[in-house]
């Protein structure tokens, strides 16, 4: 069972509810300090005023109006804790808020203030928050527990630059980011996580009166109740892996989500593993597919009676010819003889916007290191737009030159597909979903 942390950002630290339990009805809702006797002012009296009828939202919510909790460290007197101290009973409520760091397969960290709508208002120092908390979020990480953000939406930016600045190092402990406008969208998100199970349950009774038809009936009933129950659980536990990874897809960090799909498929989590079989089926749901780009490849010809290096001089324009497409996939071979240069582009011809990139490398030639060996590049593709790589071809050419012509269409931009497409990312990513495609273009040497 999936046991959660809750950590509520402050601006003097991160601060971790250790414990919640319920109270006697006719005393008021208290916080106190690590477990002491210490309750912690004005903090309580807000607190009291969040949790019972009419001012507060928990009571109506989860059915209790008094209850004490204790937590690592001080909160000022502001509302910003309005979000976690609501994760926190949530969980108690399904018995899955963890009371020692230590037990916690998840850490939630939370900033956000909650009106009596449910509706969540954004909140200040959300960047100052993240960072003076960077350091326990990465422990967390570093211990195998899975940290998850969840803050106001209008926040989002804040959070982007924070996990952007490498000095934090959040990037890569931050499992997932959910910026969040009501409590729906929170406990929406921990769904897959959760499983409704009534506090304090230990599981089911089977009522077998002797040997009768009634008590088996009875045991038939119980036993296909509990068989559904199974494959309820496996699949909401594959749906919460599929989510997550779905998720990362959507954040563009695929260089992570692969290091965990391969993580996942080797573990002992056997609902895990099928998830992850699974998953490369539905990746692909939303994304751009082959029917949404064209890949072409044009040639750059000197016009009658002239020469490249007129067309290099800009004394006279190049003529335009397009590149045909063979059957195997690769661009019909090209002939060196009065060749300029050759033009490679990606076009979005679908009906939505897409990131595309588009690079050409040299596959094996003398010119792999010279700046006649390609390029690429990147941009948000509307409807109709293109974008273009250039390629020199020298009047010095001496042997045949195989091009790689490498497209990329995702729907939201990713650092890690920039790496991938530039070379500075060591190994091929072959994401699940992501569109990739390759064409190879020969340039041959004929008589010049």
């Amino acid at each position: 069972m999936n046991l959660f942390s809750v950590i509520i950002a402050t601006t003097d630290g991160p601060v971790q509810v250790q414990r919640l339990a319920k109270e006697d009805p006719d005393v008021h809702s208290v916080i106190c300090l690590n477990g002491t006797s210490e309750a912690l002012r004005p903090i309580s009296g807000a607190y009291d005023d969040f949790v019972r009828k009419p001012t507060g939202v928990i009571e109506r919510e989860f059915g209790h109006p008094v209850y004490r909790m204790d937590i690592s460290g001080r909160v000022s007197d502001g509302r910003s804790w309005q979000l976690g101290v609501f994760a926190a009973h949530f969980l108690h409520n399904r018995a899955q808020l963890a009371e020692r760091s230590e037990d916690a397969t998840h850490v939630l960290w939370l900033t956000g203030e909650v009106n009596n709508s449910l509706d969540v208002g954004t909140v200040e120092h959300v960047a100052e928050k993240l960072e003076r908390s960077a350091e326990m979020l990465l422990k967390f990480a570093a211990s195998g527990q899975k940290v998850i953000l969840a803050f106001p939406r209008g926040n989002k930016g804040e959070v982007a630059r924070v996990l952007g600045e490498k000095k934090t190092g959040l990037a890569m402990a931050v499992i997932e980011q959910w910026p969040v406008v009501n409590t729906k969208d929170l406990t929406g998100a921990l769904a897959p996580y959760t499983k409704d199970v009534l506090p304090g349950s230990t599981g089911l009774e089977i009522p077998v009166a002797g040997n009768t038809r009634a008590g088996w009936f009875r045991l038939a009933w119980v036993a296909c109740a509990l068989i559904v129950a199974v494959v309820g659980f496996a699949g909401w536990n594959m749906l919460g892996e599929i989510t997550r990874w779905r998720a990362m897809a959507a954040d563009g960090v695929y260089d992570k989500l692969l290091q965990d799909l391969k993580t996942t498929k080797t573990g002992t989590c056997m609902t895990c593993r099928a998830a992850a079989a699974i998953y490369p089926v539905v990746a692909g749901f939303g994304k751009p597919g082959k029917r949404d780009i064209e890949l072409t490849a044009s040639e750059l010809r000197a016009p009658y009676k002239r020469t490249c290096t007129s067309v290099r001089f800009a004394t006279a324009s190049p003529e335009e010819r397009p590149v045909l497409t063979q059957h195997d996939g690769r661009f019909a071979a090209s002939s060196a003889k009065g060749l300029c240069g050759l033009v490679y582009r990606l076009r979005n011809s679908g009906s939505q916007p897409f990131y595309g990139w588009l690079s050409v490398r040299v596959r094996s030639s003398k010119l792999t290191r010279t700046s006649y060996s390609g390029g690429t590049e990147h941009a948000l593709l509307a409807p109709g737009k293109a974008i273009s790589v250039s390629v020199k071809i020298p009047n010095w050419l001496r042997s045949d030159v195989t091009y790689t012509v490498h497209a990329i269409a995702d729907g939201v931009a990713s650092e890690d597909v920039t790496r991938l497409m530039t070379g500075s990312l060591s190994r091929r990513l072959n994401a699940p979903g992501l569109g990739e495609w390759a064409l190879m273009h020969e340039v041959r040497l004929t008589e010049k």
